[in-house]
């Protein structure tokens, strides 16, 4: 048609791209067509050669590809959407782990006063202050001598079909320092390639984890490690958080070259906990570091500490594959090197590398330096110099201004834009890189405060849930940094592909195949992190259910007795109360709760789910209190103690008191797995209504008894 101001006939044309036309549809107050989105419109000369009528066929393979966008370009927000409730609620969960932690941790104070002390000194109980490890346990698993025993000098032994477990070997460099020769690091490296290899052995752990101790003491006099990047094209490679998923860590050193003097790598903490292979991370980061301290540097992140540890994966993975005391010690020495790895790292004076991020306080260069770092990490912010330890591995950044709160919990901070500048600008740094968490957009990477601060997160697919991408950063002096994704094959995989004769096409052809598993796999992960939302959500609904039963209740205008409420109210009821970034309009459908009319029963609804004890533990969900009682009594005349010791168990001190501590520790003896405050109301249960006859365990019928 025609159009004001112009001669002839012209031709609307919409884009589906932004920013690619000239308006929407109206022109000088005259809307033609429309509305489109903004600068998503344009007129066309009628006849113009830029101006033609699709073929059929093109015209139908146009209109497919067209709808396949729109289909991948929703499927990419609901993934982006679910993904960030995931990151939260894992985030949120890993908050009360601390927050329990803390909890557990008071009790064991109060019950390590009443250890007996090994070391002969009154009073120590045989532990360390700010040490995670007992000195029975260090003179076990920790107690060789100084230097270099004739035995630890021997070659890597192999079975005669060349796929044994490698026995390490360490040698004494030209400087008097115990090093790993480069063939023993390359013989364990491809005994991890093969799928299914088997740990090392017990002694070989011992020697590594401390003759590693010893060259940290050496190599990380402080919390920040000074780290120069080699001469160009010699880089500095960092990771982050890897998480025990051993098949990134290969890939990565697959692509982008093995750790040397001119290939430096930077893991920035978190190599511990949620996968399975995190000592074997660990003993490749040792081995390496061993062979060439420079080659290779790792931050300590918050799983790199018992307070995690113990609870999210590596206690258990260290325990299997060394059974028994020998795992724990093993467990336990890890924690006891972790206390030697520095906070922070500062590449060639410029970039500032620390695992969570920055602080609730401005601090500088020269206070990190100072920070007594060899310790555990605090469960809680505290004073002083605790605010910056755990600040150091537990804040995020946000895209506001100044110090802010954190989905992680009320002791968690996040840190914004301008804090992120005047730490730069006082010691003349140009870039925060962090990690710590998973980028809500999938990715490997992702930018803050205006490319100042970078999260690098580098375990692809992460607990093999979530369809993200991993990531490194690489740095070469004098250049801009460069960023990599990737998704990590299967070792067996990589194997193939390490066989290939041309390496370059290999990765080529790898990469586009791992880029198509991503795709393919992200309606998957979509599903199992939205069974996991609904699962935790459930967990929520059960402590909150007062609080929720109140808000929806004090808003219900249905007839007295009716308990229904519009879906909308419902929603707002659960952000309100558990969690506002939770998508409840998905949640509501997973869930099942909207009827015909869109009302929600919340009565019906609260009462859906409640807490049941695993039947596992012998005890069952009806008459818990009873079930408890009875496990307790049976234990106590299965072991026919004599009647001494029988009073000690319940009343260690003699004092005709049973306490609460006392009496949580006999339920622990007994192996009767419930929480210190169902503990502590038995207690309380039981000096009110002292337990029946009929509670007592039934006598076993024999000669001269009745059943």
């Amino acid at each position: 048609g025609e159009v004001q101001n112009s001669l002839g006939l012209f031709v609307g044309v919409e884009f589906e791209k932004a920013n690619v036309g000239k308006h929407d549809g109206c022109v000088d107050g005259v809307r033609y067509f429309g509305p489109t989105a903004a600068l998503r419109a344009l007129f066309v000369r009628a006849g113009a050669d830029s101006l033609a009528t699709y073929e059929p066929e093109v015209e139908a393979a146009t209109k497919l590809q067209a709808q396949m966008r729109r289909v991948q370009a929703a499927e990419k927000v609901q993934f982006a959407k679910t993904f960030k409730a995931y990151n939260n609620m894992e985030s949120r969960a890993e908050s009360e782990r601390l927050a329990t932690n803390l909890n557990t941790r008071g009790a064991e104070n109060i019950l390590s006063d009443e250890r007996e002390p090994v070391d002969g000194r009154p009073g120590s109980a045989g532990w360390d202050l700010g040490s995670t490890m007992s000195t029975t346990i260090k003179g076990r698993l920790m107690g060789l001598e100084d230097g270099i025993d004739e035995e630890e000098i021997i070659p890597v032994l192999l079975d005669d079909d060349g796929v044994g477990v490698p026995v390490l070997q360490f040698i004494v460099d030209e400087r008097g320092r115990t090093a790993v020769p480069r063939e023993c690091v390359e013989r364990v490296l491809r005994h991890f390639k093969r799928p299914g290899s088997e740990h090392l052995g017990a002694s070989c752990m011992a020697k590594l984890l401390r003759h590693g101790m010893d060259m940290l003491k050496r190599e990380v006099p402080c919390a920040l490690k000074d780290i120069s990047s080699p001469e160009p094209p010699g880089r500095v490679v960092v990771l982050g958080d890897t998480h025990g998923q051993l098949e990134d860590v290969l890939w990565i050193f697959f692509e982008h070259g093995e750790p040397s003097p001119l290939n430096v790598y930077l893991f920035n903490g978190d190599v511990a906990d949620r996968g399975k292979n995190a000592t074997e991370i660990m003993i490749l980061i040792l081995l390496f570091k061993l062979w060439e301290p420079d080659c290779i540097h790792m931050n300590r992140g918050n799983h790199e500490d018992p307070i995690m540890n113990d609870s999210y994966g590596f206690r258990e993975e260290c325990i299997t594959k060394w059974s028994g005391s020998v795992g724990m010690d093993i467990f336990n020495t890890f924690n006891e090197l972790f206390q030697h790895l520095p906070l922070f790292s500062l590449i060639d004076n410029k970039v500032f590398v620390i695992h969570g991020g920055l602080w609730r306080r401005d601090f500088r260069l020269a206070q990190l330096r100072r920070l007594p770092f060899r310790r555990s990490l605090p469960e809680r912010p505290g004073v002083g110099m605790d605010i910056l330890l755990f600040d150091s591995v537990w804040s995020d950044p946000h895209e506001g201004r100044g110090i802010g709160a954190n989905p992680r919990g009320d002791a968690i901070v996040s840190f914004g834009s301008d804090v992120t500048r005047r730490f730069l600008k006082a010691d003349n740094l140009r870039l925060v890189v962090r990690s710590h968490q998973v980028p809500d957009s999938g990715q490997g990477f992702e930018w803050h405060h205006g490319g100042r601060c970078i999260t690098i997160f580098s375990a692809s697919n992460y607990c093999g849930d979530c369809g993200n991408l991993g990531g490194v950063l690489v740095y070469v002096r004098g250049e801009q940094e460069q960023l990599f994704e990737h998704w990590a094959p299967p070792l067996a995989e990589l194997a193939l592909l390490e066989d290939e004769a041309d390496r370059a096409q290999a990765r080529i052809c790898a990469q586009a195949r791992c880029s198509s598993r991503q795709r393919l796999s992200r309606g998957r992960s979509i599903q199992r992190m939205e069974a996991d939302i609904v699962r935790r959500v459930q967990e929520l609904v059960v402590r909150r259910k007062g609080e929720l039963f109140e808000y929806w209740s004090e808003a219900d205008l249905s007839p007295r007795g009716t308990f229904c409420i519009p879906a909308k109210l419902w929603r707002e009821g659960c952000a309100a109360v558990l969690d506002d970034g939770l998508p409840w309009v998905r949640l509501q459908d997973a869930l099942g709760i909207v009827d015909f009319r869109g009302d929600v029963h919340y009565v019906k609804f609260l009462t859906r789910y409640r807490v049941a004890f695993d039947a596992s533990y012998g005890v069952s969900t009806a008459g818990w209190e009873r079930a408890v009682w009875s496990k307790l009594m049976e234990t106590l005349l299965q072991a026919d103690l004599p009647l001494r010791e029988a009073l000690a168990a319940l009343d260690s001190t003699s004092d005709g008191l049973v306490s609460g501590i006392e009496f949580a520790r006999l339920i622990e003896s007994c192996n009767v797995k419930i929480t210190p405050l169902q503990a502590r109301a038995l207690l309380r249960s039981l000096a009110v209504h002292p337990p029946s006859s009929e509670s007592r365990p039934a006598t076993p019928a024999g000669p001269g008894r009745t059943p």
